[in-house]
């Protein structure tokens, strides 16, 4: 077998599918990505002692939120509070914690239906849940959320807790209701609004609430006896989209759907300066009074949303940058209660945090507030947590006494041994001492011999070393002698040389000037030569002429008879072609007649069509089973004896045609005897026999095709004839094991009741 099955390993806790796997070059790790959006890894170094019902994946990255109903993992809300922690809700119906200092998700929780809102309180140990047909106050415990009251809201839009956290409100529609979080008692219900409330801020202190609706109507509540005591329309010239105000409603921001961002009075809502955001509408506004910033998350654009940081010393502002974050668009944000971090989240899914720096931000060390380290725990657990933490503590004792008994006993073990292992080394100092004076003596007597040795071969080297250089000396002295031998050879030849290059150069003046003397008289040799070739030409040209003259002469005759005779055979060729049309009409029948031939040709081809197919049903039926192959070889073999047949009169047909054919060629060769200027109508001809001879081509490839199929057939059925002769074979020998099993058997048996006899 190529592959072998071991086993296999199920993600747990995801019902999503698979959609992308990788194996590291090492081959040791193997990563997956799920419909879900996570990504998780297996490791292979140890795949064969793993469980296969064990949870054997890992996350890869910290497990995001899931694609909802409409496979989006979009995010719809967010909100944070003292604690370094994030509370997120996504269209996959889950609530998720997370920690943005550790970037880890510490709480997960399933709902039946997705959060619209959420909004914790600013100890971080409860929120309130925003869901289509109702609202949940929870409460966050260590490892899960549970649900305190809820509350027959139908569909709340929006949900916030107060600054300090004893009120929070809800806006269902134009209504807004204010709650005790403590109690879950109604306390107003606040009723001016025509349209859906969008926008709910809460004023520094908690006595009074400021809601914008989505026409831009803006009120100012009371929260003590649930009064109005203003309200004010947004004097833009667009539609309401979101809003930003301090915490004393000292300022507001307002954007609307022109893409503009305005600076309002809260008091009176009217406009007093206005911002252009560049063709890019503001979705959400964040206002941090700390860094005097405003942050904007823009509307999506072909290359994704992005959020926009104003500085807001002076309105408009002079300084803006703009950060891209997310591929789909902004849906939701928040800011961390020290103003140091902004948190967005998208509808791809995805949380981005953002640092803010400056050197105004940040509220200072004196003045601001320590986080909360409390945590709820249920009794049960807390009791559960107690038992466990008694029982651990009786083990530690139990394991702390048997550990000290332990101890004990491999103190005294080790003592002994090193008592032991003492007096080993002590006798072994003592043999090592005298072994060591032993070799001090060696050493003494080795270093009088080596001494004695190094002399003599210091007085041996010095003796060679003056030797080797009395030898030097004398080759020196002798080559010296010999290079002053070879320089007084030297100049002697150089003399010799010289006195041989000037008999060499009186020679070469004499030669040269003799070569002169000759090439002179040849030249003029060849210049009379050359005056009596000129002469020659001269005469020639003017005979040329005079015998070109006569031959024109002639030539114009003889045109004058050749064009004679031409009209002549002119007249005699029209006779021809009138009596070769004659001709032609007769050819044209009996081309007619071969058409008709063709046709009947075509038919049987196309009776020779449908038959292959049924050969082709019958090749399929063939490989059901072995039994039916039997059979279906035996009709096979009539079939194709019927094909041979069928074969047999397509050659047959086809001789006739290859006979008819060599009449054509024979008819066509005395037709071109006789008329010569119509070659272009034989062409034709030509062509339609060529047309010809392609079809008898065409059957004869469809006759080799069908030799081919049956070939095929005849193979196949030999290798099912052989598949069974194998199965028998092994039948046979399954029978003979058989057999001898049943005889060991009874001969077991037999034994044994003699045996027991």
């Amino acid at each position: 077998e190529i592959l072998r099955f071991l086993k296999e390993f199920k993600v747990e806790n995801d019902h999503g599918n698979i959609t992308g796997m990788s194996v590291s070059p090492s081959e040791d790790m193997l990563v997956c990505i799920t419909s879900n959006n996570q990504m998780y890894t297996l490791s292979l170094s140890n795949v064969d002692i793993l469980r296969h019902d064990g949870n054997e994946f890992e996350h890869t990255l910290t497990p995001s939120h899931r694609p909802g109903h409409s496979k989006s993992p979009c995010i719809t809300c967010m909100d944070t509070c003292m604690k370094p922690i994030i509370v997120t809700g996504g269209l996959d119906k889950s609530i998720r914690i997370w920690n943005y200092r550790k970037r880890t998700l510490e709480l997960t929780e399933d709902f039946d239906q997705e959060a619209i809102s959420i909004s914790l309180k600013p100890c971080g140990l409860q929120a309130v849940i925003a869901f289509p047909d109702r609202v949940a106050l929870v409460s966050i415990l260590v490892d899960r959320m549970e649900i305190i009251c809820e509350f027959d809201i139908q569909s709340c839009q929006k949900c916030i807790f107060s600054n300090g956290g004893q009120y929070f409100a809800t806006a269902s529609g134009p209504n807004v209701q204010i709650y005790d979080s403590y109690t879950c008692e109604m306390i107003s219900v606040m009723n001016g609004h025509r349209q859906d409330v969008s926008t709910i801020h809460w004023k520094a202190g908690d006595h009074s609430l400021c809601t914008v609706d989505s026409d831009g109507v803006s009120c100012i509540w009371n929260i003590v006896d649930g009064s109005m005591t203003s309200k004010n329309v947004v004097s833009i010239h667009a539609g309401y989209v979101a809003g930003a105000f301090t915490r004393d409603l000292s300022r507001g921001y307002v954007a609307g759907d022109d893409c503009m961002v305005h600076q309002v009075d809260p008091t009176t809502m009217s406009s007093i300066n206005v911002t252009d955001c560049h063709s890019l509408s503001a979705r959400h506004m964040l206002l941090v009074t700390s860094c005097d910033l405003m942050f904007l998350g823009m509307g999506s654009s072909k290359r994704g949303s992005q959020i926009r940081a104003m500085k807001l010393d002076s309105f408009p502002p002079k300084i803006f940058m703009d950060y891209r974050c997310h591929t789909g668009s902004v849906t939701c944000m928040a800011m961390s209660h020290d103003d140091k971090y902004l948190f967005s989240g998208g509808s791809d899914g995805s949380i981005c945090i953002f640092k803010v720096k400056g050197p105004s931000c940040f509220m200072d060390n004196k003045t601001s507030l320590v986080e909360p380290e409390e945590v709820l725990i249920s009794k049960v657990a807390l009791d559960e947590k107690t038992n466990e933490a008694e029982k651990l503590r009786r083990k530690i004792e139990g394991v702390s006494l048997d550990n000290a008994y332990q101890m004990r006993l491999k103190e005294m073990n080790h003592a002994e041994m090193l008592q032991e292992f003492n007096n080993k080394t002590e006798e072994a100092n003592r043999t090592n001492r005298k072994l060591h004076k032993g070799m001090q003596k060696k050493k003494i007597d080795l270093d009088h011999e080596f001494s004695k040795k190094i002399i003599l071969l210091q007085t041996k080297h010095s003796e060679d070393f003056n030797n080797i250089v009395d030898q030097h000396k004398n080759k020196i002295n002798y080559e010296i002698e010999r290079c002053k031998r070879l320089v007084e050879e030297y100049e002697s030849l150089h003399k010799d040389h010289d006195r041989e290059m000037l008999i060499l150069l009186r020679k070469n003046d004499e030669s040269l000037q003799v070569s002169r003397d000759e090439y002179g008289h040849k030249i003029s040799i060849q210049k009379e030569r050359k005056a009596l070739l000129v002469r020659e030409r001269e005469k020639s040209t003017s005979s040329f002429n005079n015998e070109k003259r006569l031959i024109e002469d002639d030539a114009d005759q003889e045109i004058l008879g050749i064009q004679c005779d031409f009209e002549e055979r002119l007249t005699s060729d029209r006779r021809v072609t009138l009596r070769l049309r004659e001709e032609n009409g007769i050819l044209k029948k009996t081309y007619n007649e071969h058409i008709k031939n063709i046709g009947e040709n075509r038919e049987n081809m196309a009776i020779a069509n449908e038959k292959e197919e049924e050969v082709k049903g019958e090749i399929a039926g063939l490989e059901v089973k072995i039994a039916i192959l039997r059979e279906n070889f035996k009709k096979k073999s009539s079939d194709v004896s019927i094909k041979d047949k069928t074969t047999d009169e397509l050659e047959e047909q086809n001789r006739r045609l290859e006979e008819f054919k060599h009449i054509l060629d024979d008819d066509i060769q005395l037709a071109k005897q006789r008329m010569e200027p119509r070659e272009s109508e034989i062409a034709m001809t030509k062509k339609k026999f060529a047309v010809k001879d392609m079809e008898l081509e065409e059957k004869q490839d469809t006759k080799n095709k069908m030799d081919v199929l049956g070939s095929r057939l005849q193979l196949k059925a030999d290798s099912y004839n052989k598949i069974v002769k194998t199965q028998c074979g092994l039948v046979k020998l399954k029978k003979d094991s058989f057999y001898r099993l049943s005889l060991e058997i009874n001969e077991a048996l037999l034994s044994s009741a003699d045996h027991t006899s």
